[in-house]
């Protein structure tokens, strides 16, 4: 068992991630090692999700889009923040270590914003008395 921060939790609505993609990111949780590291191939996580490599693939784009996984094919890893680590003191010197290279990027957020009625689907107008 890995202990790791309850950061995630507080921020994962803002997050706005399609379902898929929340199941990856769980399951990427339960089968990383201690600091992040992810050994589990995306061929692998499909088949024990039950989803489509391309659903895995999207998903797997969506989370290092928002930087909650780093790295690429040969070495992928949960951001620093949300990892799982052997204990506590290995998370604090983990995030220190993170705060001090400050090589490690913001878990980010999807921004907002509503684009402007297509032309022909706007609702009508109506005078207010």
């Amino acid at each position: 068992m890995l202990y790791s921060s309850t950061a995630l939790w507080s921020i994962l609505p803002d997050l706005d991630l399609p379902p898929a993609t929340m199941r990856v990111l769980a399951r990427l949780q339960a089968v990383q090692q201690p600091g992040g590291l992810i050994v589990e191939s995306q061929v692998d996580i499909a088949s024990a999700l039950g989803l489509s490599q391309v659903t895995v693939s999207r998903s797997m784009r969506t989370l290092r889009d928002r930087n909650l996984v780093i790295g690429s094919r040969g070495s992928k890893r949960l951001h620093p923040l949300i990892a799982g680590y052997a204990s506590s003191e290995d998370y604090e010197r983990a995030a220190i270590e993170a705060v001090r290279r400050d090589d490690i990027p913001d878990i980010t957020v999807p921004l907002y914003v509503q684009p402007p009625p297509r032309v022909g689907h706007a609702p009508p107008l109506s005078a207010v008395s």
